[in-house]
């Protein structure tokens, strides 16, 4: 055979091959999703960045098991989850409020456990019965409550996130979350999470120090151009790991490290550190 002819060739298959792949891409992959987020995170394809995004999106108002054997704790009521729905409300009063919320419970029966179900009463559920009660002297509030709950081995975590409008004020998101390991009953403090996950307190206080600086940085440049920003306390204690107090293990065991502001300020504002 010709060298010209057998170059012609070998640039037709090529080709071919280079269409045949093109097709497949097209029509056969698909972008992952956030069932298989800890091995594209492991694979390199999927950065902190991308996992912060999507934390609007985790809640769904249930519990995660990941296929872990929970069968022989100590339900309050053996025919719910372990982290279930207590109160529901969804109404709206026009010009006077408009109310979405699903406040949950953990289904343990440990006295700890009452403690903790009366605290997210008391943050979350409340706030409810004062806007219906406050709603002929007060301006219109938008609320909304939503959670997610987790079990990584022996770790029960639950996060939830309430949305408070009023009136003309800022928005202001609050966050408060439990984590509770269901061998020793006992609720887990950041450093023993970050212990079992072979975290050192000085890498997670130098990761999560980088984190506030960079975006208090971006809030300064904000400011500086006329915007109404939060700005954080670079020097507030708050940052210290044994004053952190929410945080939980997500799915594959990811660690969210939260600094709701919204809990004590009038913003919507939240810095994520994940490890």
């Amino acid at each position: 055979m010709e060298p010209r002819k057998l170059v012609f060739i070998l640039i037709g298959i090529i080709c071919v091959i280079s269409i045949i792949f093109a097709l497949y891409s097209q029509f056969y992959y698909s972008k992952p999703n956030n069932n298989n987020v800890q091995k594209i995170k492991e694979t390199g394809k999927i950065n902190d960045n991308d996992l912060i995004n999507n934390f609007e999106n985790i809640f769904l108002n249930k519990i995660n098991y990941q296929n872990n054997n929970i069968s022989n704790n100590n339900k309050k009521d053996y025919n719910k989850d372990l982290i279930y729905t207590s109160y529901e409300i969804t109404e709206q009063v026009p010009n006077k409020y408009s109310i979405n919320a699903k406040i949950p419970a953990i289904n343990l029966n440990y006295s700890n456990i009452t403690s903790i179900n009366n605290d997210i009463d008391s943050t979350f559920k409340n706030k409810i019965s004062d806007i219906i009660a406050g709603s002929k002297n007060s301006e219109n509030q938008l609320y909304d409550v939503e959670y997610m709950g987790y079990v990584n081995s022996n770790i029960l975590s639950l996060v939830i996130k309430a949305t408070l409008k009023s009136g003309n004020n800022a928005q202001r998101v609050m966050v408060k979350t439990y984590n509770y390991n269901l061998t020793s009953n006992e609720e887990l403090k950041l450093e023993q999470v970050l212990a079992l996950k072979g975290v050192s307190k000085t890498f997670a206080k130098k990761k999560i120090n980088e984190t506030i600086t960079k975006a208090n940085v971006s809030s300064q440049s904000l400011k500086d151009l006329g915007y109404s920003v939060f700005i954080r306390d670079l020097n507030s204690n708050i940052y210290n790991i044994e004053n952190t107090s929410t945080f939980f293990i997500g799915e594959n065991g990811v660690l969210y490290v939260l600094y709701p502001y919204g809990n004590s300020n009038l913003t919507s504002e939240m810095d994520i550190i994940v490890f």
